[in-house]
């Protein structure tokens, strides 16, 4: 299992960001646990300028006050695709919803990234990966 947990607190903005001065602005994230804990949160997946994020079998949990159209930010990011994750337990569209909360303020994100990852192991469901990370399973650990 190579999921990990993520501790998403108001100091940690942008946890996946990619800097547009990065040579490497394609980017890959799969089996990740976000506890979003902090009342200053602001967003888990920023997908910043040309950068095309690959975001599979991700679960959020997350108090009341953060909404799933939180959890995504774009920096005049180009693409997103996402698939397989889970908002405090529930199947949720990561890309539909940020595309529809933020239309007119940013432009929309598209689900084509012109890639797949290619160079990784076995991707477990979100729900498998999110409760192998609650016991303890991470980079190199096995619960």
């Amino acid at each position: 299992m190579r999921g990990r947990r993520l501790a998403v607190a108001a100091g940690l903005l942008g946890v996946l960001c990619v800097p547009a001065h990065a040579e490497a602005r394609d980017i890959g994230r799969d089996n990740n646990r976000y506890d979003i804990t902090d009342d200053d949160y602001r967003y888990s997946l920023g997908v910043s300028t040309e950068s095309r994020m690959y975001a599979e079998n991700n679960a959020f949990h997350a108090p009341a006050h953060v909404e799933v159209a939180d959890l995504v930010k774009s920096w005049n990011g180009s693409a997103l695709h996402q698939s397989g994750t889970l908002f405090n337990g529930f199947p949720v569209d990561l890309l539909a919803i940020h595309n529809a909360y933020n239309s007119g303020s940013e432009r929309d994100l598209t689900a084509d990234v012109g890639w797949t990852p290619a160079l990784h192991g076995r991707i477990d469901s979100a729900r498998a990966a999110d409760r192998a990370v609650a016991r303890g399973a991470g980079a190199g650990r096995i619960p």
